[in-house]
């Protein structure tokens, strides 16, 4: 399920943008679209994530830029798009790096080929994006940057980056679903579960040694004897793969 905000006061270009989006959604994609006509009301209903933010740059109180650098702490992943009809691009718009700035004066030139990229770019994320539960608030974890899972009793813990204050930082969390439930999730090619309770992602291997992985943040874990082969050979696999990409 797919989810798209749309923040602006313009009640007529809301229609607008719907109509564009419902002609352009396929009748298998999952995707709900709720409005929201100020960033207070987006910034009070963010108990849930949306894929992609269309967002007003000039609003009531607040404008457009300050509520996107809010959501931005709440949620680095989001796709946003900025939507203006009398403001050109500053600096200032891209302190949270918008995915596209759209002028609303074009929507009939270029709107149509823009959504369509959006729309696109916003499927190849959420291939990347682990979604979980962690006390009682959905979390979304860009799956690139997950070190290791392990269970923790019925549930999991995950190891992460997350940019904290301009930081990157590693983080641990525990979720309500199930190591099983998170393996689905990942990526198959650049993660392997060494042992019935634990999941690794290759980039952030820094040691193998004895059928022991040092991970980038010290911490030791064992492969189990029956994973070792496989697991030796989807690792040489990554390298291989990485190798050939980084020349």
């Amino acid at each position: 399920m797919y989810k798209i905000a749309i923040c602006d006061d313009n009640l007529f270009f809301i229609k607008q943008l719907r109509t564009i989006l419902k002609e352009k959604i396929r009748s298998d994609d999952q995707i709900e679209i709720y409005e929201y006509h100020s960033g207070e009301q987006l910034l009070m209903e963010m108990d849930h994530f949306f894929d992609v933010i269309f967002m007003d740059v000039v609003l009531p109180k607040r404008d457009g830029m300050s509520i996107a650098e809010e959501l931005y702490r709440m949620n680095p992943l989001i796709l946003l798009i900025y939507c203006s009809g009398t403001i050109l691009p500053t600096t200032e718009a891209f302190q949270v790096q918008p995915y596209r700035y759209l002028l609303k004066q074009e929507m009939n030139q270029s709107w149509d080929r823009n959504i369509d990229d959006i729309l696109h770019e916003m499927k190849l994320r959420n291939q990347k994006i682990l979604k979980v539960t962690c006390e009682k608030e959905e979390r979304w974890i860009h799956s690139d940057n997950l070190l290791y899972v392990m269970t923790e009793g019925k549930h999991s813990k995950i190891t992460f980056y997350e940019n904290e204050e301009k930081q990157r930082k590693i983080k641990t969390i525990t979720v309500r679903e199930n190591i099983r439930e998170i393996e689905e999730k990942m990526d198959q090619e650049t993660c392997y579960r060494v042992h019935r309770s634990v999941i690794v992602q290759f980039n952030y291997i820094v040691q193998i040694k004895n059928n022991i992985i040092t991970m980038e943040d010290g911490q030791k874990i064992q492969i189990s004897r029956m994973k070792a082969k496989k697991f030796h050979e989807k690792f040489s696999d990554y390298m291989g793969v990485k190798y050939r990409r980084e020349k």
